[in-house]
């Protein structure tokens, strides 16, 4: 007796590789789904527990337990966040992978069901319209399922996750900043603000040229010409020189490299407009649109303009942010340099009458730009920039304009104490030297004050004053144990650090708007007119070098390693010892 087989459908494998696609398809896609709405709601990179941390580190910066628990914490939000991303990338493809199967097994089903039936006595098979109903229907309802997932992976709001490391950094900043404190030393050999690292005019480990000929280009590296105008002076970190430039069409900030005088970068100033009908103010062409020193905390370079720009750049000339303080009402226009203080930037933005409120100290958040503190100072216009120092184991900042000298609490911006010392038109920056200030009182008086009282210290704290050649525009500069000052008209005098006695005078006979600078024992002077001299840095009077450069002089030099950085009105230099370079646009001395 022979047995008979029961015939298979021919579509019923597709139907069942069909089903299985689907399924996969759809529970693969729901999984993207719910992922993709724990990141709208869930976002990893606003960690409660990662802001808790920041704000006790803020309380307690020297905390290295805390610093190593935030960091580890850091690294394992980016690494969730690339795991993430990677899963929801597998997914995706495997989805897309999923769907062409899905269609080709609907479409293999109605190709068979197409084919006319075959007559059997088994079984009464249904009507073939009724089939291509049912199967229209079901890839319907299919393609309708992968649509909806799809679209809910792609459009279901905007995802948080940071697509960039830029914007990874930006998300994981989110309250009080990671501080990595730049080192020491790395700061002392750097030229990081004006005065330098240690606001006082000079470096302690520079050991720049004595001597050099422009006509030859013996000790001169390279210049190249200055790619915009601006007063600044430079500045200088990690192997880069960076200053300012700018008119009423462009402001921008350079960098140029410090071994080869290559420009590596110019950047544009782009700062929103202030809120409110617009407002013309004429900016002084004794001044023009860049008369502030940059500064540097090391990770990013800061630049204000007589508009009231102020901008930041990371180190490779990419924005960071842009803000915009208004033009300030300042008869000279505006020339208070930037200073920073390990992550943070400080703006003195004095303007107006002491009566009107205008004056301002801020303390901004140099990586996003967020104001920290704004402090408003019932005091007028100055050109003195401000000067960070340590007292008494606490950051200070001392701020000038008329009549006093007044110093706040850098972390908090409280004031601490105030002289009443100044006259005048305020241009000349405090400085600090030997656990002292000293302010120079335009064409009046140099004063050394303690820092260490509160409230009002003029009749306590000032050690000395002294009334001979007192600078009205220059800054001075100080060592251990002398300061110099060199006044407009050029009298180079020196005074004893300790007790302000006169040790010597000398009058050049040119005029000086570049503060003195020391380096290795010698002061650098050079003069409007092109002028450049070295002396002895001592309590006799020594000359040691003088030449004539052709160029002219209204910023103070910057000091790094063997170099000396000038910027002229025309050219940007490089003085030390070494091969002059060729690249770039870098030209030697005396081959212009």
């Amino acid at each position: 007796m022979s047995v008979q087989r029961k015939k298979m459908d021919p579509a019923q494998s597709w139907i069942t590789m069909g089903w299985l696609s689907g399924v996969f398809c759809t529970v693969l896609g729901l999984i993207l789904c719910v992922g993709h709405i724990r990141t709208i709601t869930e976002d990893p990179f606003h960690s409660p527990t990662l802001k808790e941390l920041k704000i006790r580190l803020r309380e307690n910066p020297k905390d290295e337990a805390l610093k190593v628990k935030i960091r580890d914490l850091d690294l394992s939000l980016r690494a969730g966040y690339f795991e993430q991303v990677t899963r929801m990338n597998l997914g995706i493809w495997m989805l897309l992978g999923g769907v062409p199967v899905l269609i080709f097994s609907c479409r293999k089903v109605l190709a068979i069901r197409r084919q006319p039936p075959v007559p059997s006595g088994e079984y009464e098979p249904e009507s073939p319209h009724r089939e291509r109903a049912t199967s229209r229907r079901a890839v319907a309802a299919m393609a309708t399922l992968m649509a909806v997932g799809l679209w809910g992976i792609t459009s279901c709001g905007v995802s948080p996750l940071p697509r960039s490391e830029k914007q990874i950094d930006e998300a994981l900043a989110t309250g009080q900043p990671v501080v990595v404190e730049i080192s020491a030393a790395d700061y002392l050999k750097s030229w990081p603000r004006f005065l330098g690292p240690l606001g006082n005019n000079s470096s302690p480990v520079a050991n720049p040229p004595a001597r050099w000929e422009t006509s030859t280009g013996s000790n001169v590296l390279w210049r190249i010409p200055s790619p915009s105008s601006g007063f600044n002076s430079p500045i200088a970190w990690g192997g880069q020189v960076f200053f300012s430039g700018g008119s009423a069409a462009k402001r921008e900030v350079f960098s140029i490299d410090l071994k080869s005088g290559k420009l590596m970068w110019r950047s544009a100033v782009s700062a929103p407009p202030m809120p409110g009908p617009a407002t013309k103010k004429e900016i002084p062409e004794s001044t023009g649109y860049a008369p502030c020193t940059t500064a540097t905390d090391g990770r990013h370079v800061f630049a204000i303009f007589a508009n009231g720009e102020l901008a930041a750049f990371n180190l490779d000339g990419s924005s960071a942010w842009a803000k915009n303080l208004g033009i300030p009402d300042n008869p000279y226009g505006h020339a208070s340099s930037l200073t920073t203080w390990k992550d943070r930037l400080i703006v003195q933005f004095d303007q107006g009458e002491p009566d009107q409120g205008k004056s301002r100290l801020l303390s901004i958040e140099g990586g996003t730009g967020t104001v920290i503190y704004e402090k408003t100072r019932k005091f007028g216009s100055s050109w003195a920039s401000p000067l960070v120092f340590e007292s008494g184991g606490k950051p200070r900042v001392c701020l000038l304009s008329i009549p006093h000298a007044v110093t706040y609490d850098l972390e908090t911006g409280e004031e601490l104490w105030r002289a009443e010392c100044l006259n005048g038109e305020v241009t000349p920056s405090p400085i600090f030297s030997s656990g002292t200030v000293f302010v120079a009182s335009p064409t009046d008086k140099l004063l050394a004050i303690r820092p260490d009282g509160t409230g009002d210290v003029t009749k306590t704290h000032i050690q000395w004053s002294a009334e001979d050649n007192v600078p009205d525009v220059t800054s001075p500069a100080a060592n251990d144990e002398l300061i110099f000052t060199i006044s407009t008209s050029g009298q180079l005098t020196c005074f004893d650090l300790k007790d302000g006695k006169k040790q010597w005078e000398h009058d050049f006979e040119t005029e000086f708007h570049a503060s003195p600078a020391i380096a290795a024992g010698r002061i650098y002077l050079f003069s409007q007119k092109g002028r450049a001299i070295v002396l002895e840095a001592g309590r006799q009077f020594k000359e040691i070098f003088q030449t004539q450069m052709d160029d002219s002089f209204h910023a103070s030099p910057a000091f790094v390693g063997d170099n000396v950085i000038l910027r002229g009105l025309t050219n940007i230099w490089c003085l030390g010892s070494g091969i002059p370079s060729s690249v770039g646009t870098a030209k030697p001395a005396g081959k212009p």
